[in-house]
C-alpha cells in the first residue's frame, strides 16, 4: 500500500524550474513535536529565570531590611540601656518613699535592681526574618523587655500603694486634733483632765476634758476637720458642740455663748464653730474641750502642740475672773 505524504511545491517568480518536496505525516508530527518541545522547554526556563530573578531580588530586599533591622536592633539595646539606668533610678526612688511612708519592701524585700541579662526562658532556636548572628541580640533585648515591663508593673503598683498611704495619713493627720481650741495667747487652763473637786458640791469626780479659760465672746474653733455631729444646749454643759473627725475621734466644746455652724455642716481646723461663753453650769468663762477617743474620754493634753503657750496664765485672766 502506498503510504500518504503531502508535497510541497516552491515557484520561483523567475524562470526557473518549479520544485516538489514530498513530506511524510512521521516527519511533520515528528517536526511539531519538536517545536513543541522547544516551546516547552523556552516557557520553562523563562519561566524558572524570571522566578530566579524574583527570588534573589527579594532575599536582596531581606538581607538589606535585616542590615536595617540590626541597625534599629542596636539602637533600641543602647535605648534599653538608658531605660535600665533610669529604672533602677526609680526603683532606689521607691524604696525611698516607702521607707517615708512607714511601709514594708514589695513583697518582703527590696526590689531588685534590672540587671543587662534577663532571666533565662526558653523559646525557638531561630527568629523569622534575622540573621543568625542577630539571635543573641534580639533574645537579649526581648529578655529585657520583658523584664522592664516586670519592673514597670511592679513599680506602678508600689507607687500607688505609696500614694495611698500617704494620702491615708494627710487625711488621718487633717482629722486629728492639734490645736487649742481657743488662741493660747487668749486662754489659759484653770482646771485639768483627771480626778478633781467638783466647784458646786466639793466632792471629788473625774473631770473627763480640760477647762479654758478665756474672755466672753472669744472665738472658739475646731481642733481638726471633722462634722459637727452634735450642736445642741443642756444643764451641765450650756450650749455645747460635739465634732465627729473620723477615725474613731470626736471632741466637745461646751459652755459656749452661742453657735457658728450648724448639725452635719463640714468644718475645717481652725474654722469658727462658736465664742466663749458661761451657759450650762460654769463658775466663769470657759471652754470645756473634751477629747473622745473609740468612745473613751482621753487626756486632750497630748492634742494640743502648743500646749505650753497655753498653760501660761495671761494677765486679763485674774481681771476677768
Amino acid at each position: 500500500m502506498r503510504k500518504k505524504h503531502l508535497t510541497l511545491m516552491v515557484i520561483p517568480h523567475n524562470e526557473d524550474r518549479v520544485r516538489e518536496f514530498g513530506l511524510s505525516w512521521a516527519l511533520i508530527w515528528g517536526a511539531c513535536a519538536i517545536l513543541i518541545f522547544c516551546f516547552a522547554a523556552l516557557i520553562y526556563y523563562g519561566v524558572g529565570y524570571y522566578v530566579r530573578l524574583n527570588r534573589e531580588a527579594k532575599f536582596a530586599t531581606l538581607e538589606a531590611e535585616n542590615r536595617a533591622l540590626v541597625e534599629q536592633m542596636k539602637m533600641v539595646d543602647a535605648n534599653l540601656l538608658q531605660l535600665r539606668q533610669r529604672m533602677n533610678d526609680l526603683l532606689s526612688r521607691d524604696r525611698q518613699l516607702r521607707q517615708m511612708a512607714n511601709l514594708q519592701p514589695v513583697n518582703g524585700e527590696a526590689p531588685k535592681a534590672v540587671a543587662g541579662n534577663g532571666p533565662g526562658v526558653g523559646g525557638p532556636a531561630a527568629v523569622r526574618g534575622v540573621a543568625p548572628a542577630s539571635y543573641p541580640m534580639v533574645q537579649r533585648v526581648s529578655l529585657d523587655l520583658d523584664h522592664l515591663l516586670h519592673e514597670v508593673d511592679l513599680v506602678k503598683g508600689s507607687f500607688e500603694e505609696v500614694a495611698s498611704k500617704l494620702d491615708k495619713d494627710i487625711d488621718l493627720r487633717n482629722h486629728t486634733p492639734s490645736i487649742s481650741p481657743v488662741r493660747p495667747s487668749e486662754a489659759w487652763v484653770s482646771s485639768w483632765f483627771g480626778s478633781r473637786r467638783d466647784p458646786f458640791t466639793g466632792e471629788v469626780e473625774m473631770h473627763a476634758g480640760l477647762d479654758i479659760c478665756s474672755q466672753i465672746g472669744t472665738k472658739v474653733v475646731a481642733t481638726a476637720d471633722g462634722v459637727v455631729a452634735e450642736r445642741r444646749e443642756d444643764a451641765y454643759f450650756g450650749r455645747h458642740i460635739v465634732l465627729n473627725h473620723k477615725y474613731g475621734l470626736e471632741t466637745l466644746y461646751g459652755h459656749l455663748q452661742r453657735f457658728e455652724v450648724e448639725p452635719g455642716q463640714k468644718v475645717k481646723r481652725g474654722q469658727v464653730i462658736g465664742y466663749v461663753g458661761r451657759t450650762g453650769r460654769a463658775t466663769a468663762p470657759h471652754v470645756h474641750y473634751g477629747v473622745k477617743q473609740g468612745g473613751r474620754w482621753i487626756n486632750p493634753m497630748p492634742y494640743i502642740l502648743e500646749r505650753e503657750e497655753l498653760v501660761s496664765r495671761p494677765s486679763f485672766a485674774l481681771r476677768d475672773r
